[in-house]
């Protein structure tokens, strides 16, 4: 179940429904609005996923989802943004290192 958050005006789920142990996820697909081919991804500046990500209990596979058109050649990096193991586009797939 899903409830409107007063603190962002976006949906997230309810305070009753049980947490999610953060080794216990298996892959998470992560938003952007651009990407490179070294795995680099532009988010929205909050830093959010990056924070997550950066958790040392973090396990799970890292997963954009982008159009092809929202590849760039680089994305400017800072030491705490976390890169991509995967982007799928609808023209490809692509693994990167780790």
């Amino acid at each position: 179940r899903l409830e409107l958050s007063e603190r962002y005006g976006l949906r997230e789920p309810h305070p009753d429904c049980p947490r999610v142990d953060i080794a216990d996820i298996d892959i998470a697909f992560i938003p952007g609005l651009a990407w490179d081919r070294k795995g680099n991804r532009l988010g929205r500046g909050a830093g959010y996923y990056d924070r997550l990500l950066a958790d040392p209990a973090w396990r799970a596979l890292r997963c954009g989802l982008f159009f092809s058109i929202q590849e760039v050649p680089a994305i400017p990096t800072d030491e705490w943004d976390r890169p991509l193991d995967r982007v799928v586009t609808e023209m490809e797939i692509l693994n990167f290192e780790s």
